[in-house]
């Protein structure tokens, strides 16, 4: 696990997401986002929408601290986490 902080400690580590991948995710939960809104479901749209934008950030997080992946320890990631690495 190359580039990551050592705050991931390896049994904390559930999965790694590839960038590319959350970039794909970002992209098919705005498509799925559009097919809502086009049948009226603003609410899911508008949910959808903040998901992919969630998803989005994570991957600029990525790219921002050049990781390749980022960690997925089954929960929700958590800004203080980010915070000790910068």
């Amino acid at each position: 696990m190359a580039g990551l902080p050592a705050l991931y400690a390896a049994s904390e580590i559930a999965a790694m997401i590839l960038v590319a991948e959350l970039d794909n995710l970002a992209h098919a939960r705005i498509d799925d986002a559009k097919a809502l809104l086009a049948a009226g479901r603003y609410d899911g749209a508008t949910y959808l929408c903040g998901y992919a934008i969630e998803v989005a950030l994570k991957a600029r997080i990525c790219r921002t601290l050049s990781w390749p992946e980022f960690p997925s320890t089954g929960g929700e990631f958590q800004a203080e986490q980010l915070l000790i690495v910068l």
